[in-house]
């Protein structure tokens, strides 16, 4: 700002707006990136520039839970990369992917993310390919297709032995891809490789004070531990989700994260159940379905949103095949 220097100041405030973001303060995180689109728009509106900043908004409205918001910028995002070389299409589409899982549209999740790992493939563009094989695997397996589900996994596992991060610290951007290759060693029984690599990223949240990854962590770990039969444990780490959820200003005040507040619930249902508190677990699966109603009125799309709630309320009980979604 000091220098006027409007090219790194654009990407200062769209990178720097993760912080908020994962602190649960969805208005800050907001301003940092319009801020940015602006300016990109006042130098030039560079290609990059255009598809990466209105990817952050789509993730950023998708953590308040205006899905509508998030599935449209998300779309803008993706169009907007589908032009020349498709240099930024596989980021835009798992970037798209995202609400899309959240709202089990899983043959649209489907269909952008194979656009989005040709165009990633053809660039050599190995972060992008990561991250639409991470996401593309854990659509597959949501549309029933389990086998290419596991092999996009492979792949995806054969890219994360490559990583390097220094230590105590994990990669952030490709967490669709470590997710997806947990669900694939949770389908296959091997529960205690899916809970090691899950604990070493809780590890690296709980030391960076990072409350959406906390949450979204934990809750996975909850279901590893549901897989192995441990409800205390489960207990344990659906508790610690939802302090994270609770630790935002505006979580408190209702909004924000809505879609792992309702798996969160359930699960809590489940744990009740589970150990025979009935009335408990009414009152938790109460919730979910109200959080459920929440997120399927801010879809803007009568299809989609009919869809997922059916869809929802029928994981109350018994989860999807997928460990994030």
């Amino acid at each position: 700002r000091q220098r006027g220097d409007l090219w790194y100041l654009q990407w200062t405030l769209c990178e720097s707006s993760y912080v908020p973001l994962e602190r649960g303060d969805w208005q800050e995180a907001e301003q940092r990136v319009t801020e940015a689109l602006a300016i990109s728009d006042r130098v030039g509106g560079e290609y990059g520039a255009g598809v990466l900043f209105r990817d952050a908004l789509s993730w950023i409205a998708r953590c308040r839970g205006n899905y509508a918001r998030s599935l449209a910028l998300g779309r803008e995002a993706v169009e907007r990369a589908d032009a020349s070389d498709a240099g930024w299409l596989g980021w835009a589409a798992a970037g798209l992917a995202s609400p899309l899982l959240d709202l089990r549209a899983a043959d649209e999740a489907v269909a952008v993310l194979q656009r989005g790992l040709a165009a990633a493939e053809r660039n050599r563009a190995r972060g992008q390919i990561f991250r639409c094989l991470g996401a593309l695997s854990s659509a597959m397996r949501m549309a029933g297709r389990e086998s290419e589900a596991r092999a996009l996994a492979e792949r995806a596992q054969q890219i994360a032995e490559r990583v390097t991060t220094p230590p105590g610290r994990v990669d952030f951007w490709d967490e669709q891809a470590y997710f997806a290759i947990a669900e694939t060693d949770l389908a296959a029984g091997e529960i205690e490789r899916a809970e090691e690599s899950m604990r070493a990223r809780l590890e690296a949240w709980e030391g960076s004070g990072a409350q959406r990854s906390i949450a979204t962590t934990a809750r996975l770990l909850s279901r590893c531990a549901e897989a192995r039969g441990d409800w205390a444990s489960a207990a344990r780490m659906l508790a610690r989700s939802a302090a994270a959820v609770g630790g935002s200003a505006e979580a408190v005040g209702g909004e924000g994260l809505l879609c792992e507040r309702w798996q969160i619930e359930a699960g809590l249902g489940r744990v009740a159940t589970a150990t025979g508190s009935l009335v408990e677990a009414e009152v938790h699966c109460q919730r979910a379905r109200e959080l459920i109603d929440a997120i399927a009125a801010s879809v803007g799309d009568q299809e989609i949103a009919t869809r997922f709630r059916e869809r929802a309320i029928v994981e109350i009980d018994s989860p999807g095949p997928t460990l994030r979604h």
